[in-house]
């Protein structure tokens, strides 16, 4: 165990998923918060609550509402196709950058050799290779994330708009 460290690595290794399982579990629970507000009339949610003040028929204004959020998710998408070609090009050319110039520390050995305290130093080809790999990894998750994160606004967008017509709690609630 490192002296350094507050944490014993049995700690660390229970609270570490186990905080992500919380925080999955959580976002779930907001999100079936979130689909509790019925924007089209052919989706499952409790319809009761909704549009029960402001001007215009319920349907009407549900209506306009769907529409314009199938407008806005429709050009998220598109801006996201367009950024996320230029992402994987920008991906591709730093990858290659990477792998050269990590690679060619040593010439692109592949053997282990040992420094000046007798410690195995990883050759420069499989130090390139993974962190190659650990870039791609890391922007592939980092692009995922920002899909969703656009996909989750969207989709709440409508329906926080919705919920506003009842006054500011409940749109905060939804939001």
């Amino acid at each position: 165990m490192d002296s350094d460290s507050p944490f014993s690595p049995a700690f660390v290794s229970v609270f570490v998923p186990g905080s992500t399982f919380l925080a999955v579990a959580f976002a779930a629970f907001l999100w079936y918060r979130v689909s509790l507000v019925k924007v089209r009339d052919d989706e499952e949610g409790t319809s009761e609550s909704l549009l029960e003040a402001g001007t215009g028929s319920n349907a009407s204004v549900a209506a306009k509402v769907a529409d314009i959020q199938d407008a806005i998710t429709d050009g998220a998408v598109g801006f996201l196709a367009t950024e996320y070609k230029y992402i994987f090009y920008f991906m591709a050319a730093f990858s290659a950058v990477i792998f050269v110039l990590l690679g060619s520390q040593d010439g692109f050995k592949t053997k282990y050799t040992t420094d000046v305290d007798g410690r195995p130093q990883a050759p420069g080809l499989f130090i390139a290779l993974f962190s190659t790999i650990s870039f791609i990894l890391g922007a592939t998750t980092s692009s995922l994330s920002g899909y969703l994160g656009m996909m989750i606004a969207t989709y709440a967008n409508g329906r926080t708009a919705l919920e506003a017509r009842k006054g500011v709690a409940p749109a905060f609630m939804t939001a």
